[in-house]
């Protein structure tokens, strides 16, 4: 996509997700925010009380800003729930090709935010205050139950996607922002959960089989940060099978894969 339909994309995207946020306040108790792993792969239908604010390309900066945001929205916040992807070490939004979502973030959710990047800058002047009426709100708790979504064809390559995903997570280093997050649901006694998505065999194959040795930053931090918080592991768990992905690495919105991930949250987690 083009930089200005990468724009379009998230103002319709995050202005629908936050005007139902903000329409079902007294109904949240679990917020659950991340990348489009979760955005396409957990649906609140099966999980009363939580409500999905993953987002494509979402980074672990933008996912401290949503926190904050409604955290600030309301007190009935109980749990929190972040999808980690293999990217998610060493990925910054605005370091990237999709770097125009960042002036819709700020935007919506956190005026204060500062970008270096001219382009980003340039585009949030653009929209500023120009927002109001743009949200119309789709699906279900910020979830859309549809498999007609943009996936990438078999022929962008499995080796090309996971290879893709390993550089930013070797990269490191975006970490940082997961230590705020965990800071934040300290200070609000906010129960976290992190989950590593499941991804298809074709993907899996092309990367390090080791979980602990391609989450390590996540095994470190569970082992020595002061604020407990717990992991769902479904990266390797072999009751995905590759008929419930609809890419390399995204489930089918609409198939048993999203639904043993939001059931397995819900119990584990204490919803439904």
């Amino acid at each position: 996509m083009s930089f200005g339909e990468l724009l379009d994309e998230t103002i319709a995207d995050l202005s629908s997700k936050k005007a139902a946020f903000l329409a079902s306040l007294d109904e949240i108790n679990t917020l659950v925010i991340g990348s489009s792993h979760g955005d396409y792969g957990f649906d609140p239908a099966k999980f009363p009380g939580s409500f999905n604010f993953c987002a494509a390309t979402q980074d672990l900066k933008h996912s401290a800003m949503l926190y904050k945001f409604c955290a600030e929205q309301t007190p009935k916040i109980a749990n929190l729930i972040l999808f980690y992807s293999v990217f998610s070490p060493g990925m910054y939004l605005d370091k990237t090709t999709e770097k125009a979502r960042c002036a819709v973030y700020k935007e919506l959710f956190d005026q204060s935010a500062r970008y270096a990047d001219d382009e980003i800058n340039s585009a949030y002047e653009k929209i500023h205050g120009a927002l109001n009426g743009a949200a119309s709100i789709k699906g279900h708790m910020g979830f859309v139950a549809s498999n007609a979504r943009h996936f990438y064809p078999l022929a962008y390559g499995a080796e090309k996607r996971a290879l893709g995903h390993m550089k930013h997570n070797a990269r490191a280093g975006a970490d940082i922002y997961l230590i705020k997050i965990l800071d934040m649901a300290r200070t609000l006694g906010h129960k976290v959960t992190v989950v590593f998505p499941p991804v298809r065999s074709d993907y899996r194959s092309y990367l390090p089989r080791d979980v602990n040795e391609l989450f390590s930053g996540i095994v470190e931090l569970k082992n020595n940060f002061d604020y407990p918080f717990e992991v769902a592991n479904f990266f390797d768990d072999p009751i995905f099978l590759d008929e419930h992905f609809g890419d390399f690495d995204h489930l089918l919105p609409v198939g048993p894969g999203t639904a043993v991930v939001t059931e397995e949250l819900a119990a584990a987690v204490g919803g439904g």
